[in-house]
C-alpha cells in the first residue's frame, strides 16, 4: 500500500497487522515531508577550503583541506537535507602543508582521499565502511610522481578496474614540461607507498603554464579514460583519452588522444568534468569564441560507449559565461539524466542545469541554468547525485562557512 502525502508538514503513519490466529502488532512512524526545492546546510566547519562530495555507504559525504588539516565527515541519514544529520568532521591528516584540493571517492566500499601535502601527493583510505573515527585514518601512502617535478598539483581519485588510481598534472622543471599522469593502485586498498610506484605519464608539452585543477578521470566501459587541457603548438585545447587496456598501466594504452579544437583561454583555475551518460562518455568544459570576448561553458557527450574518435563527439549544449579569471564545475547524473553546476564569478553565484533526458545531446533537453546558492560562492564547487537527486558543496566567499546542497523533489 502506497500513501501520497498532499501537504507538507509532520505526520504520524500508523500501521496495524493481524496474523492467522488473531495475534495484532502496530507501530507508529513520525513523518516528516518538506517541500520541494534546494536546501542548504550549513556544515560544522568554516575556513577557505574546496570540498569534495561523494556518496559513501549510500551517504552523502564531504572532505575537505581547511587550516593544514585533511577532514572528513559523512551524514547520518541517506539524504543529508537537515543540520542534524552532519556530526564534527574527523582530522584525516595533519600535515605540515596541505592544498585546498582534494577528491573523495568510495573505493571498495570504504571512504579514501586523494589530497596534496608537504610537496607530494597522498592517498589515504579509511578501514571502515563510515570512516568516522580518526582511528579509521592511520594508514596513509604517497603517490609517486615524475622526478624533477613540483608535487604541486592536484589529483583525481576513481575506481579503476578493482584498484584505487588517481591522475593529475605536475610541472617537470627541468625542461619545463607539463606533465598530465595516471598511476593506479597496485592494490585494491593502495595503503603503502610501494602500491603507487607504476605511474604512466600520457601527456607531456613544453610550457610555462600547468592548469590549476586536475585532469577528469572516470571508469569508461571497465577503461580508464582521461579529459583534461594541454598545449597543442596552436594555443591550450581539450584532449580527451580512452585506454585501451583495463588497467592503463603503459604509455602505449593512452596513445590514441582526441584533440578538441576548442579555443580555451589560460585562466588562474581550470577545471573540466568527465562522466558516463546514458553509457557514453560526455564532459563539461569552458571555452571561447575566435574573438577571445566571450566565454561559454559547454556540455559534449560521445555517441560511442569509448568516444575514441573525434568523430564520435556530437556537439551538445552551451551556455554564454563570463569566468573573471578562474572557472569551477561539477557533473553527476541524477535520477539518470546529466546534471551541471558551475561557478559565475562575476555575479558569485553558482549556476544549476539539468537535461530532460538521459543524454543532453541538445542545447533544448537542459533547464534554463538558475542561481541555487543563497551564499556568494567563492569558486570551487562539486556535485554528485545523492540518494538520487542532485548535491553540491561550496565555500562561502565572505563568511568561509562550508555549505552542502540538496535539491528535494
Amino acid at each position: 500500500m502506497v500513501h501520497v502525502y498532499e501537504e507538507t508538514g509532520t505526520f504520524n503513519a500508523a500501521v496495524r497487522v493481524t496474523d492467522i490466529e488473531g495475534g495484532q502488532e502496530s507501530a507508529v512512524q513520525e513523518i516528516t515531508v518538506h517541500p520541494p526545492g534546494w536546501v542548504q546546510i550549513p556544515l560544522p566547519v568554516s575556513g577557505v577550503a574546496a570540498p569534495s562530495l561523494a556518496v559513501i555507504d549510500g551517504h552523502p559525504a564531504v572532505s575537505l583541506c581547511i587550516n593544514d588539516s585533511v577532514l572528513y565527515v559523512r551524514a547520518d541519514s541517506v539524504t543529508g537535507d537537515s543540520p542534524e544529520d552532519w556530526p564534527d568532521p574527523v582530522e584525516v591528516d595533519a600535515p605540515t602543508t596541505v592544498s585546498l584540493l582534494n577528491d573523495l571517492a568510495e573505493i571498495n566500499g570504504n571512504p579514501a582521499i586523494a589530497y596534496t601535502a608537504d610537496s607530494a601527493f597522498r592517498f589515504a583510505r579509511s578501514v571502515s565502511s563510515e570512516g568516522m573515527n580518526a582511528a579509521d585514518w592511520s594508514q596513509k601512502a604517497e603517490i609517486a610522481q615524475p622526478e624533477d617535478s613540483n608535487g604541486t598539483g592536484f589529483l583525481s581519485l576513481a575506481l579503476i578496474s578493482g584498484n584505487p588510481a588517481v591522475s593529475y598534472y605536475v610541472a617537470k622543471l627541468s625542461p619545463t614540461r607539463c606533465l598530465i599522469v595516471f598511476n593506479r593502485a597496485s592494490t585494491a586498498t593502495g595503503s603503502n607507498d610501494a602500491d603507487w610506484t607504476d605511474y604512466v605519464t600520457v601527456h607531456e608539452y613544453e610550457t610555462w603554464w600547468v592548469p590549476q585543477g586536475p585532469p577528469a578521470l572516470c571508469d569508461v566501459l571497465g577503461h580508464p579514460a582521461l579529459a583534461y587541457y594541454a598545449d597543442s603548438g596552436e594555443g591550450l585545447r581539450l584532449f580527451y583519452v580512452w585506454s585501451t587496456t583495463s588497467t592503463g598501466g603503459s604509455a602505449a594504452d593512452w596513445s590514441q588522444k582526441v584533440q578538441f579544437n576548442y579555443t580555451i583561454n589560460k585562466i588562474g583555475s581550470l577545471f573540466c568534468r568527465l562522466a558516463k551518460a546514458a553509457f557514453c562518455p560526455a564532459i563539461v568544459y569552458i571555452s571561447k569564441n575566435s574573438l577571445g570576448d566571450t566565454e561559454y561553458v559547454n556540455y559534449i557527450r560521445a555517441t560511442t560507449s569509448t568516444g575514441q574518435l573525434l568523430g564520435d563527439w556530437a556537439e551538445g549544449a552551451q551556455w554564454e559565461h563570463t569566468s573573471s579569471g578562474y572557472w569551477f564545475c561539477g557533473l553527476a547524473m541524477a535520477a539518470g539524466n546529466p546534471a551541471i553546476v558551475y561557478h559565475d564569478a562575476d555575479a558569485s553565484a553558482l549556476m544549476f542545469t539539468i537535461s530532460e533526458t538521459s543524454d543532453g545531446g541538445n542545447s533544448d533537453d537542459w533547464s534554463e541554468p538558475e542561481d541555487v546558492a543563497e551564499k556568494p560562492a567563492w569558486g570551487y564547487c562539486d556535485l554528485a547525485a545523492v540518494y538520487g537527486n542532485p548535491a553540491f558543496v561550496y565555500a562561502d566567499d565572505n563568511e568561509k562557512q562550508v555549505y552542502y546542497c540538496y535539491l528535494r523533489r
